[in-house]
């Protein structure tokens, strides 16, 4: 179910496997707790606002999923990395700090017409 913020907590990597195979674009934001100062939920807001349903928008807790890492190369979180078509290969966007989301939200719109408008 989705949170406030707009994205779906997956909880496995079994899940993002399941959600891969039926998106044609899936963005997955990687966080951890406690992360003081480094909180995405404006970035949240403003990607769901702008991406309004063309693609799936999904998070997950690399503390309770630690495997997350090491499946996509994650090397700081908070992440973000957009699938296109189930593609294995995810764009990254370490997420540079942002207190508004409003760098991250035009990233994310620029991914799309790239790659998933395509």
């Amino acid at each position: 179910m989705p949170s406030p913020t707009g994205f779906e907590e997956l909880t496995s990597l079994e899940a993002l496997g399941q959600r891969l195979q039926v998106s044609p674009g899936l963005l997955l934001d990687v966080f951890g707790h406690p992360c003081d100062g480094c909180t995405t939920d404006p970035a949240r807001r403003k990607i769901a606002k702008a991406v309004g349903g063309r693609i799936a928008l999904v998070s997950m807790n690399a503390n309770e999923v630690p495997d997350i890492g090491l499946e996509f190369g994650i090397q700081m979180i908070p992440a973000l990395l957009l699938f296109v078509w189930g593609s294995a290969a995810p764009i990254k966007y370490p997420l540079p700090p942002d207190k508004s989301g409003t760098k991250v939200a035009r990233w994310v719109q620029e991914q799309i017409l790239i790659h998933v408008a395509a």
